[in-house]
C-alpha cells in the first residue's frame, strides 16, 4: 500500500526514503476508469488493461471487475502474472543493498514485515501478494514508460519515472486506499469523438425493396403439368387497364375509315363535273377559227388585245389576231402562243374552272 505522497523518485537499485514524485491531479475529462478484479493481482491487471486495447473492449462485471468472457479473463490473468514475473526478475538483478527491516516494510501494512530484500522478493512472487513502491518503480523500468498512480481522496498524482530520457506515454492507474490494503483500477484514455458519431449520415427508412422473382424448378415444356400450370396462371390473371385501353383504341379506326370513304366519294363527282366542262370547252374550240379583226362583225370599231391591251389600229401590218370562242374578244396571236386553236382567253378559262 503506497504511503503518503513523498517528493522524490528513486530507481529500483536504491532503497528510497522519499520514493515518489507528486504532481497535481489531471482533469478527469478524457479518461475512463475500468473496474478491475481484486485478487492480489489488481495492480498488474490494471497495467496490462491500460496497455492492451483488446482487454479494454471486453464486457465486465461492474461489481467484481471480472471479464464475462472466460477466455479473455484467462488472458488477462496470464498477462498480469507474466508482468509480475518480469518485474521480480528485474528486482533480483538490481536490488543489492540491505537497508533494514524498517525501510523494507515502510510501504506495507503493519502485519507484513520484512527483514531482508530476499524476503520481500519471495513474498512478491506470490501472485496474490500486494505490491509496494519498489514493485511499481520496477514496473516502470521494465516497461520503459512512466507509471502514474492517481490516489483517490487526495489532489495529487504519484509519478514513477522509467528514466530521464523516456518519452513514452505514461500508464495511469487509480489507487483506492483502504484500512489494511488498497485496490488498483485501470484508467484508459477515451478516443476522440469522430465526426460520423456526432453527425451520422442519413439513412433511408423503408426504402423500396426489390422483389426477387420466384425461381422455379426445371420442367419439360411439352409435359402436361407444366402446360396446365401456365394455362391456369393465364386464366387467373386479370386483364390490365392498359390492355383494355388498347382494345378500345383499336376499335376507333373503323369509324374513321368509313368517314374517309365517304369523303373520298365526293372528289369522284367533282372529277366528273370537270371532265364534262373540258368536253364542252373542246366542242367550242372545235368551232372556232382564226379571224382577222378587220372583218369582225363586232360593234367595236377599234378592238384591243385582251392580253397586252394594244389597240388594233396601233398594231403592225400583217400581225395576226385571234378571237376567243367564248367571249368573242380579240388578242394577238403572239400574246397567246400556248393556247393554240380554238382559242379560249384566260378570263373565260378561269370562269369555267
Amino acid at each position: 500500500m503506497p504511503p503518503e505522497p513523498p517528493t522524490a523518485s528513486h530507481g529500483v537499485g536504491e532503497i528510497p526514503t522519499e520514493s515518489r514524485e507528486s504532481t497535481a491531479v489531471p482533469e478527469s475529462t478524457g479518461f475512463q476508469t475500468l473496474p478491475t478484479k481484486g485478487d492480489g493481482r489488481c495492480f498488474f491487471r490494471a497495467v496490462v488493461i491500460s496497455l492492451n486495447p483488446d482487454l479494454q473492449k471486453g464486457e465486465r462485471n461492474h461489481l467484481t471487475g471480472e471479464l464475462l468472457d472466460p477466455m479473455k479473463s484467462l488472458q488477462e490473468t496470464a498477462r498480469a502474472d507474466n508482468l509480475r514475473t518480469t518485474v521480480i526478475t528485474h528486482m533480483c538483478e538490481h536490488l543489492d543493498a540491505e537497508p533494514g527491516a524498517a525501510v523494507l516494510s515502510a510501504d506495507m501494512p503493519a502485519r507484513i514485515q520484512f527483514r531482508t530484500v530476499a524476503e520481500r522478493i519471495l513474498h512478491m512472487s506470490d501472485p496474490k501478494s500486494m505490491v509496494g513502491e519498489l514493485e511499481i518503480q520496477a514496473t516502470a523500468k521494465v516497461l520503459d514508460r512512466p507509471v502514474h498512480v492517481v490516489v483517490v481522496g487526495t489532489d495529487h498524482v504519484s509519478e514513477y519515472n522509467a528514466s530521464d530520457n523516456c518519452t513514452n506515454d505514461p500508464v495511469i492507474v487509480k489507487y483506492i486506499p483502504n484500512a489494511d490494503a488498497g485496490h488498483y483500477e485501470a484508467m484508459v484514455r477515451l478516443a476522440a469523438p469522430r465526426v460520423i458519431d456526432l453527425s451520422p449520415l442519413p439513412r433511408v427508412v423503408g426504402g423500396n425493396k426489390r422483389k426477387t422473382p420466384e425461381s422455379s424448378k426445371s420442367h419439360l415444356f411439352t409435359s402436361s403439368p407444366y402446360k396446365n400450370n401456365l394455362e391456369r396462371k393465364k386464366n387467373c390473371a386479370k386483364p390490365s387497364s392498359r390492355k383494355m385501353d388498347k382494345s378500345t383504341k383499336q376499335a376507333k379506326p373503323c369509324t374513321r375509315k368509313t368517314d374517309k370513304s365517304s369523303k373520298q366519294a365526293k372528289p369522284s363527282s367533282r372529277k366528273t363535273d370537270k371532265s364534262s366542262k373540258q368536253a364542252r370547252r373542246k366542242k367550242q374550240r372545235a368551232n372556232a377559227t382564226r379571224v382577222h379583226p378587220s372583218g369582225s362583225s363586232s360593234d367595236e370599231d377599234d378592238p384591243f388585245c385582251i392580253v397586252c391591251c394594244e389597240k388594233f389600229s396601233c398594231s403592225r401590218s400583217r400581225e395576226e389576231w385571234i378571237a376567243c370562242v367564248s367571249c368573242q374578244k380579240w388578242a394577238h396571236v403572239q400574246c397567246t402562243p400556248d393556247n393554240g386553236y380554238p382559242y379560249v382567253c384566260h378570263h373565260c378559262d378561269s370562269d369555267d374552272d
